[in-house]
């Protein structure tokens, strides 16, 4: 796999860990000192919201791959064939759950730099979290299954 440049995300974990060694760094050094602190907190801070976002960037990112992925398979796999019964409930249920993802991703992209930073550091983690799970569940009921 080639190796992402900062701009494409692929340095961003690892400077933002830098960046959070810096600060806390910082944090001790300017202990005496109660508006330095002060400074030094909120960039803490801001630096733990960068660090979460970039997480959920990547799950965000993986939950689509694989939906994605499960979404083209699963018409294929088929092949026309019906099924029926449980297997065909369970594969139903993981068709569904892959393709709810990408309306989530088309209104995620549709917004602009800085919304998309507020997603990811916010209001995304509970959605990517929700779909992981099911579409976890759904593959594995369907493991058990066949």
């Amino acid at each position: 796999m080639p190796s992402k440049s900062p701009r494409e995300g692929g340095g961003t974990s690892s400077a933002l860990a830098a960046l959070s060694l810096v600060s806390d760094v910082a944090r001790q050094a300017v202990d005496g000192v109660p508006v330095l602190k002060q400074v030094v907190g909120v960039l803490s801070q801001i630096l733990s919201l960068a660090e979460a976002g970039d997480k959920n960037r990547e799950a965000l990112r993986v939950l689509a791959e694989t939906s994605f992925a499960f979404a083209e398979a699963i018409p294929k796999v088929l092949n026309g064939q019906q099924l029926e019964g449980a297997i065909a409930d369970s594969l139903e249920a993981v068709l569904k759950i892959a393709q709810s993802v990408k309306p989530i991703m088309v209104r995620h992209a549709a917004k602009n730099r800085f919304m998309r930073g507020l997603a990811y550091a916010f209001t995304l983690a509970p959605q990517i979290e929700h779909l992981s799970a099911e579409l976890s569940n759904a593959v594995r009921m369907l493991h058990v299954l066949r």
